[in-house]
């Protein structure tokens, strides 16, 4: 997935040059359903009933040698929509922030916070998406395991949906329900329906295959089950390439759903040279190789291999969203003086031809 891991580089790169200049957060698209869904080891519908006294010392992921604090919040299950359906309580760890209070001649974010009386200012809290849970919050929990084995966490921007004044919480229930319902089914959903559910469906599938888990140190391919595999090939080869379609839904365009597939010239695929991605050439490339492989060609999906040696963990991580890693959770800022702490969060990038 280098094309991938090369696009998230340079993304991020922007964010940090355009962060330069800034002091507030920088939030970057709120992953969809699908992604969520797909990402997700364990769904569940509950109510953060405690805090536990005690925290955790861990890793945010296998790569990564320094110890961070961990808050676990206990949450009692009211319905399990992904996952063990006889959990009752989940512990969820979320990292502790750590005040910093600027020191003099400290630079102030812009727009508003002033000085204590007596020169001093207010704690900030530093950076890096982190949500805060409380007693008392209820609602819809997208959570992955943390690599330890030891509790889950909400890995990105996006995975708690709030029961508590939001009139749109039962809708997301629901199509939760009914996306995880397609993906059990998944033969059956990629015979059955139109064309554009189908299509839907298969994206949601190759999202769960074709995705790198972040933090695995090593990863293995294992082909998935043949029939499902000609399924989506054929649906992706049947589908509508007109691209103005999915202007306001390019994930679900067949092409950029092809480039999670990763075939190059050793599965007889070779890209035009010098064509743009959106160029007649290139689409047609993509479709002919589908036409001439979708009988014989079988999609794997990652597995992860063993984790760092020395670091306690869980080796079969389920595979998260997107065309490369999942989200950056970035450690706790570490104030530096003179500069003002931001927030960044970066979301898988879709591979893209170079």
């Amino acid at each position: 997935m280098r094309r991938t891991i090369v696009g998230a580089t340079l993304v991020l790169a922007g964010v940090l040059a355009f962060a330069a200049g800034r002091a507030n957060a920088l939030k970057i698209a709120m992953p969809t359903g699908p992604a969520k869904i797909a990402q997700a080891d364990l769904i569940v519908a509950g109510q953060v009933t405690s805090l536990e006294d005690k925290t955790v010392q861990a890793t945010p992921n296998a790569l990564v040698t320094n110890p961070v604090e961990y808050k676990i919040a206990v949450i009692k299950v009211t319905e399990v929509v992904k996952g063990d359906a006889k959990l009752t309580t989940v512990r969820v760890g979320f990292i502790q922030p750590k005040p910093f209070v600027p020191g003099p001649g400290g630079i102030v974010p812009p727009g508003g916070v002033k000085p204590l009386p007596g020169g001093r200012f207010p704690p900030i809290k530093p950076g890096g998406y982190n949500m805060q849970l409380a007693v008392g919050q209820t609602g819809l929990f997208f959570l992955t395991r943390h690599h330890t084995g030891a509790f889950y966490i909400l890995p990105m921007f996006g995975t708690f949906t709030s029961s508590q004044n939001n009139p749109g919480y039962n809708n997301e229930l629901e199509n939760t329900r009914k996306t995880l319902k397609t993906v059990q089914n998944a033969v059956a959903s990629l015979k059955a329906g139109s064309p554009e559910q189908r299509l839907d469906t298969a994206h949601l599938l190759l999202l769960m295959y074709r995705t790198q888990p972040f933090g695995a140190v090593a990863l293995k391919e294992q082909p998935i089950a043949a029939e499902e595999s000609q399924l989506i090939l054929k649906t992706l080869l049947d589908a509508d390439w007109d691209q103005a379609k999915y202007q306001n839904k390019f994930d679900l365009f067949p092409g950029q759903l092809f480039q999670r597939l990763n075939v190059g010239p050793a599965e007889g695929y070779q890209p035009p040279v010098n064509a743009a991605f959106n160029s007649p050439e290139y689409i047609n490339s993509m479709k002919n190789w589908l036409a001439q492989n979708w009988q014989t060609h079988q999609i794997k999906k990652y597995v992860s291999g063993p984790v760092k040696a020395g670091v306690p963990g869980d080796p079969a991580l389920p595979i998260g969203p997107g065309g490369g890693p999942r989200i950056i959770q970035p450690l706790p800022a570490q104030p530096v003086p003179g500069q003002v702490p931001f927030d960044i969060q970066v979301q898988p990038v879709p591979a893209r031809p170079e």
